[in-house]
């Protein structure tokens, strides 16, 4: 009920021609699998790998075994901060992942 108030207020504004701003709905890039702990995995391997770490909200080095583990394994930290951490700019405080605006012109 509420939704198609809204929809017919919006659309009594466009045909009016009264301009709206831009609606920005912010969302998280971050992959699911960046807020996994690490896993070193169940072989016995001794590779440096990065993980984001979800507290610290920076990724950090852990020792990899060399098989099996989750997702939240990257080979460069470059790759790790990418993925997970985002950039300096337009990064949330609560996750530490990009956030990415989404501009909806109506």
């Amino acid at each position: 009920m509420k939704q198609s108030k809204f929809i017919t207020v919006v659309l009594l504004l466009f045909i009016t021609g009264v301009p709206l701003p831009p609606l920005k709905l912010g969302h998280s890039d971050c992959p699911n699998f960046c807020y996994h702990e690490k896993d070193p995995g169940i072989c016995r391997g001794f590779f440096s790998r990065y993980f984001y770490n979800k507290e610290t909200k920076i990724c950090e080095i852990f020792k990899y075994g060399g098989c099996l583990g989750n997702q939240n394994n990257f080979r460069s930290l470059e790759e790790c901060q990418t993925t997970c951490q985002g950039n300096r700019m337009g990064t949330d405080i609560a996750t530490g992942c990009h956030k990415r605006q989404v501009l909806c012109m109506l």
